[in-house]
């Protein structure tokens, strides 16, 4: 790359694109390699598209991509471009009549600002997709200079909570759940928190998306439930447990043997443990979510959709499932 850059030297106006595919795990997860190769073919293709003649699409390993942008080096011009690709990648895509649906983050630097040689220009890039990463994915960012920073902590963050579980730092908190009708508390909400040793606590809104990015989510999400079983045992019989469970749980094909077997070693009996799911959930694999659910609901487990009414879902998944409550977003409960 350095030298396509140095033989075009006349002209600053280029840019680099670091695109990285979003949902392309569970594709290979679910469907084999043979059908997310395919896929990566489709991405190729799809990019190709639409850029310019004189721009360069390479794949760079896995599901991450790049553009040598040489149609566009300013920041309105890669702005257009990259709300463009990010339409096109978003669209479903049927292969072999399995439709498929993913999403893409880009970073984004531009030449004539960001630097001049192909290292610091591809570092830059590969700085703003994470960025455009740990932002809620699907979106896209331009390089700033005060971005290294940034990132920097959120990289530490992140070593430092890959370690947190194994070094102890993560603790439940309880919070009471009370029947109105009786005025009498029935069940506990089990909540992960971290004390950092060094930064103190840190706020779940703060490392609870840094672990779902990182695919860490079901490591602790595994642990909350079986540490709040644990905990759970020694209460009043008459009190319930509520933990909440991540889609990415449900996504390792696990969850029914996780729960069997935190209860199996706590003792707990399965109907005082109360699952919490979100609408999200039924996004995707809503036939293969539908059986674990009832599953588990065999099994004597309640199942609550949390957050109800937030608009993932439709009233027709309430008709085909038997959820022992829904949890409006004001904390608000119908049997």
């Amino acid at each position: 790359m350095d030298d396509l850059l140095n033989s075009h030297e006349e002209n600053n106006q280029w840019s680099i694109f670091y695109l990285d595919l979003d949902g392309f795990k569970a594709v290979n997860d679910t469907h084999g390699h043979a059908m997310g190769d395919k896929l990566l073919g489709e991405v190729a293709k799809s990019l190709k598209r639409v850029v310019d003649d004189r721009d360069i699409v390479a794949r760079l390993g896995g599901d991450e991509f790049a553009i040598l942008c040489k149609s566009a080096g300013t920041v309105q011009s890669v702005s257009n471009l990259a709300e463009v690709i990010l339409e096109a990648i978003s669209k479903p895509c049927r292969i072999d009549g399995v439709l498929l649906d993913i999403g893409i983050s880009i970073g984004i630097t531009l030449r004539n600002r960001d630097g001049s040689d192909a290292h610091s220009l591809l570092h830059n890039a590969d700085l703003a997709l994470y960025r455009a990463k740990a932002e809620g994915r699907g979106t896209y960012r331009l390089y700033e200079h005060h971005i290294d920073e940034i990132v920097k902590e959120r990289r530490n963050l992140e070593v430092d909570l890959k370690n947190a579980l194994k070094n102890g730092e993560l603790s439940l908190s309880y919070q009471p759940l009370v029947a109105a009708r009786e005025t009498k508390t029935v069940s506990f909400e089990a909540l992960v928190r971290w004390t950092h040793p060094d930064r103190g606590p840190v706020p779940p809104s703060d490392f609870i998306p840094i672990a779902e990015s990182m695919g860490i989510i079901v490591e602790i999400g595994d642990w909350v439930l079986h540490q709040a079983c644990l905990e759970a045992v020694t209460w009043p019989e008459h009190l319930t447990v509520a933990v909440n469970l991540s889609p990415q749980q449900f996504q390792s094909n696990n969850i029914i043997n996780t729960v069997v077997d935190a209860l199996s070693k706590s003792g707990l009996a399965p109907n005082r443990l109360e699952l919490e799911i979100a609408e999200g959930l039924f996004m995707e694999n809503t036939e293969e979510v539908m059986f674990s659910l009832r599953e588990l609901k065999g099994m004597g487990v309640s199942i609550s959709l949390d957050d109800f009414g937030t608009g993932y879902s439709s009233l027709s998944y309430l008709l085909k499932f038997p959820f022992d409550k829904l949890k409006l977003t004001a904390h608000l409960y119908f049997h």
